[in-house]
């Protein structure tokens, strides 16, 4: 099994750390219902996607849920479906650069629009009963 590297371990902590922060910072979609919120924490992690690559990026996604479910109301719900919503699109974003395609602008947008997603907490609002 070959050993991780300090550089890199100390480079998927400070992400997971600095995804964890952006998933305490969240907006309200106007014209949506309560529930529905839109975090940035997804950045840091297609960021150690592009970097590091997807295995990596799954890291940077668990502990970030870890961290967040300590604080939640949800009973975990909303970490496991960021978990998963993240963990399936992680590997879409090495792709391109992996097969050499060419990065467009029209690519880059698609890509961010991907990784910015709502998510449902229908337990976190005083609305919901």
């Amino acid at each position: 099994m070959k050993k991780m590297k300090t550089r890199t371990m100390v480079f998927l902590a400070l992400m997971a750390a600095i995804a964890s922060i952006l998933m305490y910072f969240e907006m309200p979609l106007p014209f949506m219902p309560p529930f529905l919120k839109l975090d940035l924490s997804s950045l840091p992690v297609v960021l150690t996607s592009f970097i590091m690559g997807p295995v990596q990026s799954l890291f940077v996604v668990l502990v970030k849920d870890l961290v967040h479910l300590m604080s939640t109301q949800t009973g975990g719900v909303g970490e496991l479906a960021d978990f998963i919503m993240t963990a399936a699109f992680s590997p879409a974003t090495k792709l391109p650069a992996a097969t050499h395609w060419e990065v467009s602008l029209s690519a880059v947008i698609s890509r961010i629009a991907l990784h910015i997603k709502t998510k449902g907490r229908a337990l976190d609002t005083p609305e919901a009963s």
